[in-house]
């Protein structure tokens, strides 16, 4: 493939992002293109060798759809629903060892997927609970894998870092 191993969106929540490369030693970003969609999160999965992404429930269009992104020219592909919430989305994705792709819900109620770790359907988009138990952290901002500690780090917005085990929540 031709992921060169940093990549970021620039845009909001409510309008179109687009890709970037960073280059790890300047830091300079170069613009790729125009993703057509606005996203929340993304993740590359090594294995599949896909960038995926979620769009922002407040997409204009496609909103809280699961999306591939080419490295190449930027534009994004709708993959399916994630099927969450409306009021909720998928604040950052990440890849288990096993290369099952996982979401961080947010939501802007507490009754909202906020705090909410899904497992990721790559075919259909779907979206699956593998835990609520933290979900009385209603600002969720990122999600990463570590590989060294095997354990997933959540962040939340009130500058709180959470670990959990990517298996069972």
């Amino acid at each position: 493939g031709i992921y060169n191993g940093l990549y970021a969106a620039k845009g909001c929540l409510l309008t179109a992002s687009d890709l970037y490369s960073v280059d790890s030693v300047t830091a300079a970003c170069t613009s790729i293109g125009a993703i057509g969609y606005a996203i929340s999160g993304m993740t590359y999965h090594p294995v599949k060798e896909v960038m995926y992404a979620a769009t922002s429930a407040y997409s204009a269009v496609s909103p809280n759809r699961l999306i591939t992104i080419n490295l190449a020219t930027g534009a994004g592909t709708v993959i399916g629903p994630l099927g969450i919430d409306a009021d909720s989305q998928i604040g950052d994705l990440t890849v288990r060892p096993d290369g099952v792709l996982m979401g961080l819900g947010e939501g802007a109620t507490a009754a909202g997927d906020s705090g909410v770790l899904f497992t990721i359907n790559t075919t259909t988009g779907a979206a699956t609970v593998l835990t609520s138990s933290f979900s009385n952290f209603t600002r969720m901002a990122a999600l990463v894998y570590s590989q060294f500690y095997g354990w997933l780090y959540p962040f939340t917005l009130d500058d709180e870092i959470l670990r959990v085990d990517p298996y069972t929540g």
